[in-house]
């Protein structure tokens, strides 16, 4: 007989090490993938105007560990009503075409912008950026409800000024198909969220068992992904 408390002497049990953590890559890996990325290239309708868009390198941890809702096949950020770890520009210069001068275009902070479409006479730009509310507002930035807020607005650019707005607060509904849409008489048509909650909780227990059968031969079989 002995006492349950002295087995990890008796049998030399093992502490498992701590977790790790994130780490740098080591060189050359690490310059490799700070290099910057070739810009996306748009031209507008009437093929004057083109646009540079910069995309990040890589993108944060924390936005990657956003939380998400799968279902039908996509993957959805519900803080944000969007796609989850969607690619995103971070950069915009105008130009026209046979200039080579630059205009670096002054976005709203932190820009995440998506769905670009120009407007039938190309001199507006719409596009759509995805905000993400920090964790470490201060009661002055409480003030500004449009910068401490989740979701995806809706802005345009005016090419003729170089000058861009906001049209919305980050109320758009981005979770699926075209998100903005000119209409001939160069208004916008958008899609927006409604106020419908948090998204509900998962179950704990699922739905049923998870069977593979071998059937003893080679066969194709459908995979159902969310």
């Amino acid at each position: 007989m002995f006492d349950l408390f002295d087995l990890p002497d008796k049998f030399g049990f093992m502490t498992l090490p701590a977790q790790d953590t994130w780490q740098t890559p080591p060189e050359p890996i690490a310059t490799m993938l700070k290099a910057p990325r070739l810009p996306a290239v748009a031209f507008s309708p009437n093929a004057e105007w083109i646009v540079e868009l910069g995309r990040a390198n890589l993108p944060p941890l924390a936005e990657l560990a956003q939380p998400k809702v799968a279902i039908a096949g996509l993957q959805l950020n519900p803080q944000t009503w969007g796609k989850s770890k969607a690619g995103y520009y971070c950069t915009l210069s105008i130009r026209r075409r046979e200039e080579n001068i630059v205009k670096p275009i002054t976005l709203p902070p932190n820009p995440r912008i998506r769905n670009l479409i120009w407007s039938k006479c190309s001199r507006y730009l719409a596009f759509t950026h995805t905000q993400m509310a920090s964790s470490q507002a201060t009661p002055a930035d409480s003030t500004d409800a449009r910068n401490n807020k989740s979701g995806v607005s809706l802005w345009v650019l005016d090419i003729e000024t170089a000058q861009v707005r906001a049209l919305s607060e980050p109320m758009l509904n981005a979770t699926h198909s075209t998100v903005i849409q000119w209409l001939p008489d160069n208004s916008i048509i958008c899609k927006l969220r409604t106020d419908i909650g948090p998204p509900p909780a998962p179950p704990n227990l699922p739905v049923g068992p998870l069977i593979e059968e071998n059937l003893g031969r080679i066969a194709p079989v459908r995979t159902y992904t969310n």
